[in-house]
């Protein structure tokens, strides 16, 4: 990626669209290994872009690019910033300079058609749904469940809600999220999310918390719960494309915030009545 070293070190604001639906918002772009990486201004990371997806879709006014990372366009950036344009089109041509001999590859593609074709003739749908499942790993599960994030609402946190949650599931990344229904779900990272209703529902207590958030480890995710049920076409389209589009993300949003998994029953909580509290009360700033 000899185009990506001379621009590493930069950084410029820009405007975020999450979906077509969500407003615009100030973001902090800079730029990863292999990603463009989309940061609120505490730096924290919001969701990251394939180098090699983004490409501009638009022009705005005054100067500006609108770029996106898939060819539907629903999530956007809008980039005002001269140098930062610069440096994504020249990433964006180096890329598709790289693809100029796809033509060539014609053969290639049938055949893995072909052998796709085969696979579901042979063994049945069931593995092809395997076979897409085990498709997103590493990077690319980080990448998906940043983009599922980006269509939830904003995570509660506060300092002593944070800390007790690290108290009741040590070495566990969890995100509260301030929904009106019950939900203990994992993303395809490993994240796991859970309801402040959960949290706040009368009888509950950290035991009860504790439980849902060690089922919802051991449950499948939601990549793997959308793969087991999602239409054959959209299974088959993941395996040729080896990305999910905006719609099934989506889907797989409405998953995350739906559906708890089964709790055990004879789970011990170890944090104190006070962590207890402070974290009941993560949602209330």
């Amino acid at each position: 990626m000899t185009a990506l070293s001379k621009y590493e070190v930069l950084e410029a604001s820009a405007q975020w669209r999450a979906s077509p639906e969500a407003d615009h918002r100030e973001v902090l772009l800079s730029f990863g290994k292999t990603t463009l990486v989309i940061s609120d201004f505490n730096e924290a990371p919001l969701t990251h872009w394939s180098l090699m997806a983004t490409h501009q879709i638009a022009q705005g006014q005054q100067g500006a690019a609108v770029f996106a990372a898939d060819d539907d366009g629903h999530e956007t950036l809008e980039v005002t910033d001269p140098l930062m344009i610069e440096a994504i089109t020249a990433i964006s041509d180096a890329s598709r300079r790289g693809k100029s001999g796809s033509n060539r590859r014609w053969p290639l593609r049938l055949l893995a058609v072909a052998m796709l074709a085969g696979m579901l003739l042979w063994q049945g749908p069931g593995l092809l749904r395997q076979q897409a499942r085990a498709l997103i790993t590493g990077e690319h599960a980080v990448l998906l469940s940043d983009r599922i994030l980006a269509r939830l609402p904003q995570a509660c946190t506060t300092p002593d809600g944070s800390r007790a949650l690290q108290a009741l599931l040590p070495g566990v990344p969890i995100r509260i999220l301030p929904l009106d229904q019950s939900a203990a779900n994992r993303l395809p990272d490993g994240r796991i999310l859970l309801s402040n209703t959960d949290l706040v529902e009368t009888g509950s207590d950290a035991a009860d918390v504790l439980s849902k958030l060690s089922a919802a480890q051991t449950a499948p995710d939601v990549l793997t719960r959308w793969s087991r049920s999602a239409p054959l076409s959209d299974i088959i389209n993941l395996l040729r494309a080896g990305a999910l589009s905006p719609d099934q993300v989506s889907a797989l949003a409405e998953i995350a915030t739906t559906g708890p998994a089964s709790p055990s029953t004879d789970t011990v909580a170890g944090i104190t009545d006070q962590q207890w509290v402070a974290l009941q009360g993560i949602c209330d700033r």
